[in-house]
C-alpha cells in the first residue's frame, strides 16, 4: 500500500467522490499489485523482491512469511551481488520506491539476537560464515548507552550492498526470496 495525501484547494470542492473542505487534508491506502517474483513494473522476474514499506526487522521477516517466501540473506557474494542488483531493478522501477530515496538500508535476514557476535540466519538459524560487513561493523552501538541491547539484525545498504548491524525496531524496507 501506499499513502495520497490530497489537499483541497477551494472552499468545497468534489472531485472522484471525494467532497472536502478547504485546507483538508485526506489521507487514503491505494493498493500496488507486490508480488515479488513475477515481472511487476517492468522489473522482469527476479530471485530477491524488494517490499518498499516500513517494517521493523521482526515484522519484515514475518511479513516475507506471509507471503509463502522468507526474508533474503546471501551466504555468498554472488547472492550478495544478486540482492543487490534485484533491489536495483525494484527501486528504478517500483511505484513505492521513490518515496523511500531518503532510506538507504533494506532488512534482510541475519541476527546476533541470541548471542552478541554469533551471526545467524533466521531462516534455519545456521550461523553465517561468510559476510560483506561495510567498514566499521558490525559495531554493536547502543547509542550512548540508551539502546543497551545494542544492534542485533543485518541491514544492506542499497546503493552498494554491505551490510551495517542494525536496531530492531528501526522500520526500513525489506527484502524476500522468491520461491
Amino acid at each position: 500500500y501506499c499513502k495520497i495525501f490530497i489537499r483541497v484547494g477551494s472552499t468545497s470542492s468534489r472531485s472522484s467522490g471525494i467532497n472536502a473542505e478547504y485546507g483538508e487534508v485526506i489521507d487514503t491506502d491505494v493498493h500496488v499489485d507486490d508480488d515479488t517474483c513475477k515481472d511487476v513494473h517492468g522489473v522482469g522476474n527476479v530471485l530477491y523482491g524488494a517490499t518498499w514499506q516500513f517494517l521493523n526487522w521482526t515484522s519484515a521477516v514475518r511479513a516475507c512469511e506471509d507471503k509463502g517466501l522468507e526474508i533474503a540473506f546471501p551466504r555468498t557474494l554472488e547472492e550478495n551481488k544478486q540482492i543487490l542488483r534485484d533491489i536495483k531493478a525494484s527501486f528504478k522501477t517500483h511505484p513505492n520506491a521513490k518515496k523511500y530515496a531518503h532510506e538507504n538500508w533494506v532488512w534482510i535476514g541475519g541476527h546476533d539476537e541470541r548471542v552478541e557476535g554469533e551471526w545467524r540466519n533466521v531462516i534455519g538459524g545456521e550461523q553465517v560464515t561468510w559476510f560483506n560487513w561495510e567498514r566499521g561493523q558490525p559495531d554493536n552501538w547502543t547509542r550512548g548507552n540508551r539502546h543497551l541491547q545494542g544492534q542485533d539484525c543485518i541491514g544492506m545498504r542499497r546503493t552498494n550492498g554491505k551490510w551495517d548491524d542494525s536496531f530492531l525496531q528501526h522500520e526500513r524496507p525489506y527484502v524476500c526470496k522468491c520461491n
